[in-house]
């Protein structure tokens, strides 16, 4: 989701991933899109994760954590702030948009 998010015109991004395994195969394709100096990713989940500076938040999240994830985006976001969901709807806030499964809401 960050490369693609790269490749659409933003200008640096965050990962945040537990398993080793993934954070090692995400790092190696930000190199072979040239790309490790503009993403970061951490070994942490993101429900440590502080939030409170991003703008924009790319979700790919199962159903059932989605209503406690809301309530953590509410309470860190920024006013405005855009969260993208692949997927997985979120519970009690309205998207902007839907197309092919992704959900584009606005922080209220």
């Amino acid at each position: 989701l960050l490369i693609a998010a790269m490749k659409a015109g933003a200008h640096s991004g965050e990962g945040y991933e537990i398993h080793p395994g993934l954070i090692w195969l995400s790092r190696f394709y930000a190199r072979m899109h040239r790309m490790s100096q503009q993403i970061v990713f951490h070994r942490k989940s993101f429900w440590d994760a502080d939030v409170s500076h991003a703008n924009v938040v790319l979700l790919y999240q199962l159903p059932k954590p989605m209503e406690d994830l809301e309530k953590k985006l509410l309470g860190e976001l920024p006013h405005g702030a855009r969260v993208i969901s692949h997927s997985f709807p979120m519970t009690n806030w309205k998207p902007e948009q839907v197309k092919n499964k992704i959900f584009v809401y606005k922080k209220p």
